[in-house]
């Protein structure tokens, strides 16, 4: 994790290019290749047990910061990701999984 670190502070990185450059070959990282900029954020970054020190209340559609779990959704839910004012009145969907 650390030499991940290291390379996001050090290079830059946008959708689509190669996240290991020329050089770190003795690195192996796992990509999901069918994600692109236009997906939602995963499940996966908001788990109690992720420790990149993330902040787990940004919109899982456009990563804003005031984004919040939609309440009602919340009722028929277990698990409702954060979105924001904007995602939520442009109908972006509210991503969700395991009802109740």
């Amino acid at each position: 994790m650390r030499a991940v670190h290291r390379i996001l502070e050090k290079y830059d990185y946008s959708c689509g290019s190669e996240i290991v450059p020329d050089g770190f070959e003795n690195l192996n990282i796992c990509v999901r290749m069918q994600l692109n900029c236009n997906s939602p954020i995963e499940f996966p970054y908001y788990a109690e047990n992720n420790t990149l020190g993330v902040n787990k209340t940004i919109c899982c559609h456009c990563a804003g910061e005031q984004a919040e779990r939609d309440k009602e959704t919340l009722k028929k839910f277990r698990t409702v990701l954060p979105i924001c004012a904007q995602c939520k009145r442009s109908e972006k969907v509210i991503i969700k999984r395991n009802p109740i």
